[in-house]
C-alpha cells in the first residue's frame, strides 16, 4: 500500500488527503442523522426562503470574485514591479553613434 502511495504524484497525494478531510464531516453527519428524514425539511426551508437564499448566494459569489480579482491584481502588480526593478544593461554612447 505504501508503494502505491509513493507512486502517486504529489498533487494526487494532496488531493487525496484533502478529500479525506473534507469527507469526514459528511460521514459524521450521515452517522448522526441516520434514521431521520431531514431531506424534505431542508428542501422545504430552502424553497420557502428561496429569494433570501439566492441573494446570499449572489453576495457570497461576488465577495469571492472580488477577493480572487484583488489577489490576481496584487500578484500582477508585484510581478510587474519586480520585473521592472531587475538589472538591465545600460549602454552609454555619443549621440548619433552606431551603438545607439
Amino acid at each position: 500500500m505504501m508503494a502505491l502511495w509513493h507512486d502517486l504524484s504529489l498533487w494526487m497525494q494532496d488531493m487525496t488527503i484533502l478529500l479525506a478531510w473534507l469527507s469526514l464531516p459528511g460521514m459524521v453527519m450521515v452517522f448522526l442523522l441516520r434514521g431521520f428524514e431531514v431531506g424534505g425539511f431542508v428542501l422545504s426551508v430552502f424553497w420557502g426562503f428561496r429569494w433570501t437564499n439566492l441573494v446570499f448566494m449572489l453576495l457570497i459569489a461576488v465577495a469571492v470574485g472580488l477577493g480572487v480579482g484583488l489577489t490576481a491584481q496584487e500578484r500582477g502588480l508585484r510581478q510587474g514591479t519586480a520585473k521592472a526593478a531587475e538589472k538591465f544593461t545600460l549602454v552609454v554612447a555619443a549621440p548619433g553613434s552606431e551603438t545607439t
